[in-house]
């Protein structure tokens, strides 16, 4: 945050850095940040439209429970302290 000038300097993933006005933050909930798009200037809003450009559409996460059931763990016995 610019103290300074009541601005947050804020990095938009596939965008680059951008300066919004306080003005802008209607809300913060979960370390997010709700904003009010009509107080945004026209470059941010059609950055926060292509976020998720770069992922691969046919990625699917798997199961975690998949995943560690396939994992041959080496076993050590009880631990001890």
């Amino acid at each position: 945050m610019r103290s300074e000038t009541s601005e947050l300097l804020i990095n938009i993933e596939n965008a680059g850095a951008f300066v919004i006005p306080l003005s802008a933050v209607r809300d913060v909930h979960s370390g997010k940040l709700i904003l009010e798009v009509e107080a945004l200037e026209p470059d941010l809003r059609e950055a926060l439209r292509h976020t998720h450009d770069a992922e691969d559409p046919q990625y699917a996460a798997s199961c975690v429970d998949d995943v560690l059931a396939d994992l041959e763990l080496p076993s050590h016995g009880p631990l001890t302290g």
